[in-house]
């Protein structure tokens, strides 16, 4: 499995499950969240319900910078897109990606991310 599958699967969804669980933490109907994130209600539902983005634990440092990102995203300063990709980027930067694809028992020298 590549390293953008990783990020696909796992930890795109798992950043937009706390993207909902701040923004519900806010105030923010389902709705009002399906909106603000680009996503439909019967989605972001399944966040609530845990049935998606549930697969993977984010670290505290990530957690953070999401909800800063929902902070941002409520108050309709940034654009979810680019906030879910900023934070894809710290994810990689970080070595989260390299943590979660070992974890889930993928690992290859010639990657890019495993040999780093």
């Amino acid at each position: 499995m590549l390293p953008q599958e990783i990020e696909v699967w796992y930890i795109i969804p798992s950043i937009r499950a706390e993207l909902v669980k701040f923004m519900l933490k806010d105030g923010l109907k389902q709705r009002e969240i399906a909106k603000k994130l680009g996503l439909r209600e019967s989605a972001v539902s399944q966040y609530v319900k845990k049935k998606r983005g549930k697969e993977i634990n984010l670290p505290i440092r990530i957690k953070k910078q999401i909800e800063k990102s929902a902070q941002l995203i409520i108050k309709d300063k940034k654009n979810p897109s680019h906030e879910i990709q900023r934070i894809c980027r710290l994810v990689r930067k970080e070595g989260t990606l390299r943590k979660i694809r070992h974890s889930l028992g993928y690992k290859c020298e010639h990657c890019g991310v495993c040999s780093k």
